[in-house]
């Protein structure tokens, strides 16, 4: 994206310092909030939903309705975190493809001009015929796995 910012060279690195410096603000504040809301560890870590963040919600609120809501902004906002970790993905192999630095590079920086084919959509929305649930989860964590591997941690 660098291409599309004017004067890249003075604000790239600027805009990068300055996300990095909100967000360790923003982790360490939530880091102090968690310390405080979540009560006592051993029980928070030895629950029987097998999730310590659904479980020190319910500790932290005792209603089913406020941990439900709470929930499902983190999967909410999990499931657009992978949304955005494979388009940025698919940027860095087609820009890689286009500057020849990959195998089969004509083949993954060919742009087509007509409309995408249904099947991979149809293939994303058709769960049950996945098989059995190592499948499921080879779909559901592989994007999880690649955002590690692409941050070397």
């Amino acid at each position: 994206m660098a291409e599309e910012i004017k004067d890249a060279s003075y604000a790239l690195p600027r805009s990068m310092l300055w996300s990095i410096a909100v967000k360790g603000a923003l982790g360490l504040v939530m880091t102090i909030t968690i310390c405080f809301c979540i009560g006592d560890v051993a029980t928070v870590l030895t629950t029987p939903i097998g999730y310590v963040f659904i479980q020190m919600f319910y500790n932290t609120t005792s209603s089913l309705a406020a941990t439900n809501a709470m929930s499902a902004i983190v999967i909410i906002v999990a499931f657009f975190s992978v949304i955005t970790i494979m388009a940025s993905a698919s940027r860095q192999l087609f820009a890689f493809a286009r500057d020849d630095g990959l195998p089969y590079s004509e083949w993954l920086s060919d742009v087509c001009s007509r409309p995408p084919p249904l099947r991979p959509p149809l293939m994303l929305t058709d769960r049950p015929r996945l098989g059995n649930s190592a499948q499921l989860d080879i779909h559901i964590c592989c994007p999880r796995y690649c955002s590690f591997a692409h941050r070397g941690g």
